[in-house]
């Protein structure tokens, strides 16, 4: 974890850093580094970030949108073996 330990989120371009730690295959904490609604709305005008966010509401909001594009994506296709399987991976609890 070096790399996340010396990052730096970005505002131009907005970058975010955020890693999983596992214990086997089993996600348990989520870590980020995110620049604040007010910085962001600093860099890029008042209406550029909402109300500020904190980490695990931005894990649960791109854990839903995962799921969300996952099913819309597959949705055509029926029946796939990997797919029970895949999520039912991304949709336990962090």
């Amino acid at each position: 974890m070096p790399e996340y330990r010396h990052s730096k989120p970005s505002p131009d371009p907005l970058m975010t850093y955020q890693v999983v730690t596992y214990d086997g295959q089993m996600p348990i904490m989520v870590s980020c580094k995110i620049k604040g609604a007010a910085h962001i709305r600093s860099a890029y005008g008042e209406d550029a970030a909402g109300e500020q966010q904190y980490c695990p509401t931005v894990a649960r909001m791109v854990k839903a949108q995962a799921i969300a594009e996952l099913k819309r994506a597959n949705s055509h296709k029926g029946p796939c073996p990997w797919r029970r399987h895949l999520l039912s991976m991304i949709t336990s609890p962090l």
